[in-house]
């Protein structure tokens, strides 16, 4: 399946699941899809499933912060699931738990 029949794919679901890792040298690419998907969920709600994440850092981390911008700049919403123990770790460390929410 090529990237917009994925992207094509969430809007009709709403979800989208990733996997790998969200870390520096991966987050760019996932930011591309991910806001691409976010657009053709536009004034609705994109959940974005971790489960298959297995590797995190902090470029991981900003970039879920991230998408909650980009979403509220787009009058949308997205909703993490199933945040791996790395990511949470990291959150509450650097006392931005809350914005994950």
């Amino acid at each position: 399946m090529g990237k917009q029949e994925l992207v094509d794919e969430v809007a009709k679901q709403h979800a989208l699941e990733l996997s790998g890792g969200l870390i520096f040298d991966t987050v760019l690419a996932n930011r591309k899809i991910i806001a691409n998907a976010l657009r053709k969920c536009s004034h609705s709600s994109l959940i974005l499933d971790l489960k298959g994440v297995k590797q995190c850092d902090s470029a991981g981390l900003a970039l879920m912060i991230d998408l909650k911008r980009l979403a509220r700049r787009q009058n949308s919403q997205i909703s993490f699931i199933n945040l791996p123990k790395q990511m949470k770790a990291l959150a509450d460390f650097c006392s931005v738990s809350s914005i994950l929410q």
